[in-house]
């Protein structure tokens, strides 16, 4: 069967099914939630759960989906800034990054079970999902890596390691600190949607990209 990382048209229904999913697997994992449990929190029969969006497998892959879809999403929005750009200007090479930082950040901010949902499929994925998983991630991640590969090709960045650990770190810095948060000193964490430790990541975020990518 072919996967698309675009989700399929969804009934009202079905999306709530999803929408109420998504929170119990980023917040149990794929083998911590039962369809049972899946239909007790949207007040549905498991039978009806079943006839909208399939068995707790199908459900998952729609959940995850809905996650790729996110990033592609954001992907084609920043290709769309990065193209209208004059990447030449020294100048627009130095804020933007920073411009994007802060739209990213902003889009995890404002959805938070995407970044525990995030961690919770790398530590929790069965074997089952990585034909799918592969087949689904991999086209728009390639897509980074090649942009990263021709900007440094160009001149436009001077990326000194491997493009596709770089994508990796980035991405689990981003996400992990949306569940860990900064450190407070008296209580272990911090609230890491708080204005200011936000702003401080963002801070670091940008100084991190800016080394990496040697502007």
């Amino acid at each position: 069967m072919k996967y698309s990382h675009a989700p399929e048209e969804l009934s009202a229904s079905a999306e709530r099914i999803v929408e109420i999913a998504t929170a119990l697997f980023a917040e149990h994992g794929y083998h911590g939630v039962s369809t049972r449990e899946i239909a007790a929190a949207t007040g549905l029969s498991v039978a009806t759960v079943h006839h909208h969006v399939g068995a707790k497998h199908d459900l998952y892959v729609k959940v995850y989906q809905g996650l790729l879809a996110d990033l592609e999403s954001f992907f084609n929005e920043v290709m769309e800034v990065v193209s209208a750009a004059d990447v030449s200007d020294p100048v627009v090479r130095a804020e933007l990054p920073s411009q994007l930082i802060d739209k990213f950040i902003n889009q995890v901010a404002e959805h938070p079970v995407r970044a525990r949902l995030f961690l919770r499929h790398w530590l929790d994925s069965a074997e089952e999902f990585d034909a799918i998983e592969a087949e689904l991630s991999l086209p728009l991640f390639r897509k980074v890596y090649e942009v990263l590969n021709s900007s440094k090709e160009a001149g436009i960045i001077q990326l000194q390691v491997d493009p596709g650990l770089f994508i990796r770190s980035f991405e689990w810095l981003a996400y992990g600190y949306f569940v860990s948060g900064g450190f407070d000193w008296e209580h272990w964490r911090s609230d890491p949607y708080e204005n200011g430790q936000l702003t401080a990541f963002k801070t670091y975020l940008k100084e991190y990209l800016w080394r990496m990518l040697g502007f």
